[in-house]
């Protein structure tokens, strides 16, 4: 049992490590003026391989290879698939990227 609460606190650590290098891999791409999309691709890349090494060699401790692999890229998949979703208008006349969080609605909810 002890282990596994490791085993969680390490899995935690790595999620947020995985979530601030994505995060400053987004910001300072478009802060550098590549286009929201190729930036949220290397974000997500970025904190993919981060993820996947760090919990397979630290949080795990894994061994095998293959298999693991291609379930890693297929949750990558569904889940850079929903944060598209997500963060894109789904209004027809709209169909460049805006995150919700400059939405004008959003805007006004907050203040």
């Amino acid at each position: 049992m002890k282990n596994l609460l490791f085993q969680l606190v390490r899995y935690s650590w790595v999620g947020l490590l995985n979530s601030g290098l994505g995060l400053f891999v987004i910001w300072g791409l478009m802060l550098a003026g590549i286009g929201p999309y190729v930036a949220n691709v290397a974000g997500f890349a970025a904190g993919l391989t981060l993820s996947f090494f760090l919990n397979r060699a630290w949080t795990f401790r894994a061994q095998d290879a293959g298999w693991p692999v291609f379930r890693f890229l297929l949750a990558f998949a569904i889940a850079y698939s929903a944060n598209l979703v997500i963060l894109t208008p789904h209004s027809p006349d709209e169909r460049r990227f805006r995150p919700i969080a400059t939405h004008d609605s959003m805007g006004k909810s907050i203040a």
